[in-house]
């Protein structure tokens, strides 16, 4: 019996020593993440983040990739899910849902980061970039928040292969100098206000995008300048795509169906701009309404419109080629001529 219990008690005693050992090692290499760590290392996050009072997740260092497992990082409307409002670059955010915080994610004199994979939610805004440049904001879906994808003041970045629909405002959002952005094969749709906007902002190109069912237009920018406006898809907007105080831009190859009222509609002085080779069918009031002076109207197709195919204000400049047939007005085309 003697012998039996001194063989017991080296066995315990080790036990014990690996319990602690294990405690130690988890201390050091904790495995659980809490609300509003901060990340300053490759990260991998293996645990859900339920009703964080403030930030979910703050960003610490460049050049670091945080991977969010497919997990739930969520709030109570307060703070932003993922902060780099420090401005760090080359930052990687990818792969997981965050929802019900005041921003989803939200960049500030970033550089270079990049946003994929993510399902932003019930936020009032879900990603919110601000004087930042070279953003990917790629592969996300962003739905039911106050907008969708908001730039302020940012330029150079890449929006691209998002679905971003259901926003109790707006999709995509680019304002205040936000230059030379690409907004590319993007679907925008079932928007309160517009899928795809812009405000006082230059140079950027919305291309390759389906935009669709959104309850002011599908497409407009405010107050802009060489806007391209290509190849996109659009159909059944209260307007389809609009141009409001816009200069100098081109409208290209878009095919936009199923308007509720204008198909394509330029006003507010917009001036300067060329519609070429856009084809609008089937929409509740005019196929293309160019309502300013200035602009080139060429090769275009406006078909089974309510009322003309095309209408253009006296001075704008007849570019040849235009096409209009079965609309509801028997003038077909006013101010341009149409075969």
């Amino acid at each position: 019996m003697a012998s039996v219990m001194r063989a017991v008690v080296p066995i315990v005693v080790a036990a014990a020593l690996l319990t602690i050992g294990a405690g130690s090692a988890l201390a050091k290499n904790p495995t659980t993440t809490s609300c509003g760590q901060v990340i300053t290392h490759n990260f991998h996050l293996r645990n859900d983040l339920v009703d964080c009072p403030g930030p979910g997740l703050v960003i610490g260092r460049d050049h670091i990739r945080v991977d969010l497992g497919g997990h739930l990082v969520d709030g109570v409307n307060a703070g932003d899910g993922i902060d780099n409002t420090g401005g760090f670059d080359n930052v990687v955010v990818r792969h997981g849902t965050i929802q019900q915080f005041q921003q989803g994610v939200h960049l500030v004199n970033a550089s270079q980061n990049r946003l994929d994979r993510l399902k932003v939610q019930q936020t009032s805004r879900g990603i919110e970039v601000e004087s930042s440049d070279h953003t990917k904001i790629v592969h996300n879906r962003v739905t039911a928040n106050f907008d969708g994808i908001h730039l302020i003041g940012s330029d150079t970045n890449r929006i691209a292969y998002n679905n971003v629909f259901g926003n109790t405002a707006s999709a995509i959002v680019l304002i205040t100098g936000s230059d030379g952005n690409r907004v590319v094969h993007n679907k925008t749709h079932d928007n309160a206000s517009w899928g795809i906007t812009s405000d006082f902002s230059a140079d950027n190109v919305f291309d390759h995008n389906r935009v669709f069912r959104n309850n002011i237009a599908g497409i407009e920018p405010f107050h802009g300048t060489n806007i391209r406006i290509t190849n996109n898809t659009v159909w059944r907007n209260q307007i389809g795509i609009e141009l409001f105080t816009t200069t100098g831009s081109v409208l290209r190859g878009n095919r936009v169906r199923y308007s509720v009222g204008d198909g394509i509609h330029t006003f507010m002085d917009s001036t300067g701009n060329r519609l070429v080779n856009n084809s609008a069918h089937r929409n509740g009031d005019d196929g293309i309404d160019v309502a300013d002076a200035g602009n080139t109207i060429r090769r275009n197709h406006a078909n089974r419109n309510g009322d003309l195919g095309i209408f253009a204000a006296a001075g704008n400049i007849d570019g040849h080629g235009n096409t209009a047939h079965h609309n509801g007005n028997a003038a077909q085309c006013v101010g341009v001529s149409c075969h």
